[in-house]
């Protein structure tokens, strides 16, 4: 059912008419390839899609509707992109195709907000037009408006490029993108990468911890960003050949059913998926990652953290136990995280 404000705001844009196309009454500026519509039709921005490289905006709509309903001049302007050819996007193999036409780039929060009924605009504001055909240019003009996504990784930059990228995932922590730490820590290439550029190297991998339960994991204590993060680089580490890959898998699936309740604790020996479980469901027992780094996810906690728990998952991989009093020793697995970050960038 509408609201009154829903109501009220078709009947006033449908009074407009479809009108003309953002593209019409453009006013050329001194920056080529950069035009206005003074008087854009705030029904027909509502007609054009996003750019499928947009953040997740349906999310956010509740947090900045409040922000966006004070009238302001700045909240009145738009940026749509005229894509005049075919534009494809490729990151680490993974390809998005933008087709010829107009897109939103910076407003969609905004306009949904308006579809929603939860603030008001008028019926014309202004839009900037930026004629793009080539992805780079797409890329760049993009990241250059939503700079946040070129500093920061969230999970509606997330979200976003999940969807564009047209993500297999059912856990609510994957599909809620609520992974942004583990992200921005397993990425071996130069941090200030865009969001999507991140998703789109671990995408085969979110997808295989997802399948495996990592993200929702029978022991609650490894429910935390570190763990996932480690799980990230060791399915991109072992993740070919099919051999490696099978293996891993059933790794990664006891990690991911297992509890410390279910642990064979009884013998001399134990094997890295024991160590692993053992340490986060008992960190002040065996310290092997400091209590003070344990379950965190500051700074000084990743190295710590991340070294352990890759050591664990080689442990599995090659079937290594160790003692479970004298066999575990910080000097084995220190310095493995960095080690990991080299073999998969």
């Amino acid at each position: 059912m509408k609201t009154a404000t829903q109501s009220k705001l078709t009947t006033m844009l449908q009074s407009e008419g479809q009108g003309p196309t953002v593209l019409n009454n453009l006013v050329d500026t001194a920056i080529p390839n950069v035009r206005i519509n003074p008087k854009a039709s705030t029904f027909m921005l509502l007609s054009l899609p996003h750019i499928p490289i947009n953040r997740d905006f349906l999310s956010r709509v509740k947090k900045m509707a409040p922000l966006f309903d004070k009238g302001l001049m700045g909240q009145q302007v738009f940026t749509v992109f005229n894509v005049t050819q075919t534009v494809t996007i490729q990151y680490f193999g993974e390809t998005i195709t933008i087709e010829p036409g107009e897109y939103i780039a910076d407003g969609n929060t905004r306009l949904e907000s308006l579809r929603q009924g939860k603030i008001r605009l008028p019926s014309k504001v202004i839009a900037l037009v930026f004629d793009v055909n080539d992805s780079e240019i797409l890329q760049a003009e993009y990241f250059a408006i939503d700079n946040v996504a070129s500093s920061e990784i969230s999970s509606d930059l997330i979200r976003g490029a999940m969807a564009g990228f047209n993500f297999q995932v059912d856990s609510t922590v994957a599909k809620g993108g609520n992974f942004a730490s583990a992200l921005r820590n397993s990425y071996p290439r130069d941090k200030k990468d865009p969001a999507i550029s991140k998703i789109a190297f671990f995408k085969n991998e979110i997808e295989l911890l997802d399948e495996c339960n990592i993200f929702n994991p029978t022991e609650g204590a490894l429910k935390h960003q570190h763990f996932f993060g480690a799980c990230m680089m060791a399915a991109k580490l072992y993740g070919e050949p099919a051999s490696s890959r099978d293996k891993f898998k059933r790794v990664l699936t006891d990690l991911g059913k297992l509890d410390s309740m279910d642990l064979i604790l009884s013998g001399k020996k134990w094997n890295g998926v024991t160590a692993l479980i053992y340490q986060c469901a008992n960190p002040a027992k065996k310290e092997w990652i400091p209590i003070e780094a344990q379950g965190k996810t500051n700074f000084a906690s990743v190295e710590p953290s991340y070294d352990f728990y890759l050591y664990c998952i080689e442990m599995a991989m090659t079937d290594k136990m160790l003692d479970k009093h004298r066999g575990f020793k910080k000097a084995n697995w220190e310095g493995r995280y960095r080690e990991v970050l080299d073999l998969i960038s």
